[in-house]
């Protein structure tokens, strides 16, 4: 006969100690239906007297006396609330759960007031049983968190750039369902990094939805300072259009600092220049010349019936073909004068892929001046077309080239 040795003794202890300790009620049906009691019974007793109210939770089952860290929201009563901390501090000393259930009633209320404090209490002395089959990094974490003394939603920040979001969420032990998750979405999308946008994508944008203006644009401050825009396109593509640019609805970004603002207004022209340009020979090559210019770039007008582009700038507007044909720059304030009541008529009836109405079409031989000189704004895309231009932006206008 053979033996085989399994330690049950110890698969055992790791259930009812570990395992078991962590299968907590909280997501069902009857722990809800206790919370309502709890909650009814306490209003009731509060209004006839403190000490009815004190009396009856003196006689609390432990489980019930557990569940009140999840009702302290809604007690005005000040004399019951620090009678209720009281009673859950001493009881911490004896049940590991006081823990568990002070910090998932945080998370769960978004609440960091007196529950925070008790789980503090809580960790603080019974630390060597809450952290049973803990890691050192998660025991490291809980340290620093609890050495800080602020509640996490007002600490969480310093560590969204030390963690991966979902080695952090293990950490805290911190679920989709709670409404910290949310706080916590929130800070990790405000410092995050280009990979984290990658894995988030879906929530970031579900996030940006429901935000108000405010929050939207810090979580675009964030997006566009991690260097993500041509990266992760799905939430660039989402925050334009909400957002715009700053150029076009200024007041929708009224928050953000001016390189942001300036780095996705570059991402979205660039994108502009790349719809119209493409990739073929040509068209790449012209690309690649005009993008360098994007960040300058303040309007786009695309002629797609015409193969044609304009790009305005500060001080001059430059007209582009996507293949073939001379490029032609304008000073500015004498284009707008002249072209600019048929060019915004058209631009207000163009539409991606769709084509504008006859009567509203403009077409590039209308301002086509071919007896320009190359001196006065007129060049052909010879050999070298580049440097030709690269002159004249930086002789006649003053650019950096």
């Amino acid at each position: 006969m053979r033996y085989f040795y399994k330690p049950v003794l110890i698969t055992e202890w790791v259930d009812r100690e570990i395992k078991e300790r962590r299968r907590l009620p909280f997501n069902t049906e009857k722990f809800r239906s206790l919370i309502a009691e709890l909650e009814v019974q306490t209003k009731i007793l509060l209004e006839e007297s403190f000490n009815r109210f004190k009396t009856w939770l003196d006689r609390l089952s432990p489980e019930k006396l557990l569940a009140f860290t999840f009702i302290f929201p809604k007690i005005q009563n000040m004399m019951a609330v620090q009678y209720l901390v009281h009673k859950l501090n001493l009881f911490s000393k004896k049940d590991v759960r006081v823990f568990d259930y002070a910090l998932h009633s945080s998370y769960h209320n978004n609440v960091f007031d007196e529950t925070w404090e008790i789980a503090k209490e809580a960790y603080s002395g019974r630390k060597e049983s809450i952290t049973l089959g803990w890691s050192k990094d998660k025991i490291l974490l809980w340290d620093l968190l609890m050495e800080d003394g602020r509640p996490i939603s007002k600490q969480i920040h310093q560590y969204a750039s030390m963690y991966e979001f979902d080695k952090l969420i293990e950490f805290l032990m911190v679920e989709k369902g709670h409404l910290f998750y949310q706080d916590l979405l929130f800070n990790m999308f405000v410092n995050g990094t280009t990979a984290l946008y990658k894995a988030y994508q879906t929530e970031f944008i579900e996030y940006f939805r429901r935000a108000d203006n405010t929050k939207r644009q810090m979580l675009v401050e964030g997006f566009v300072r991690s260097q993500s825009c041509y990266e992760v396109t799905d939430i660039s593509d989402e925050i334009f259009s909400k957002l715009q640019t700053h150029v076009k609805s200024p007041m929708k970004w009224s928050d953000v600092k001016q390189k942001e603002k300036d780095e996705f207004h570059s991402w979205y022209m660039s994108k502009e220049l790349f719809d119209f340009f493409g990739e073929n020979r040509e068209g790449g090559e012209r690309f690649n010349y005009w993008k360098k210019y994007s960040r300058r770039i303040q309007r786009l007008i695309h002629l797609p019936h015409d193969a044609t582009i304009f790009m305005y700038f500060s001080d001059v507007v430059i007209i582009e073909k996507m293949t073939g044909g001379a490029i032609y720059i304008y000073d500015r304030s004498w284009f707008d004068d002249k072209f600019d009541v048929k060019v915004s008529i058209y631009e207000k009836h163009y539409k991606p892929n769709i084509l504008v109405p006859a009567r509203y079409r403009i077409y590039r031989n209308s301002y086509m001046d071919t007896s320009l000189t190359p001196d006065e704004g007129r060049m052909m895309h010879y050999t070298g077309w580049q440097g030709r231009v690269n002159r004249y932006l930086r002789d006649k206008l003053g650019w950096d080239v």
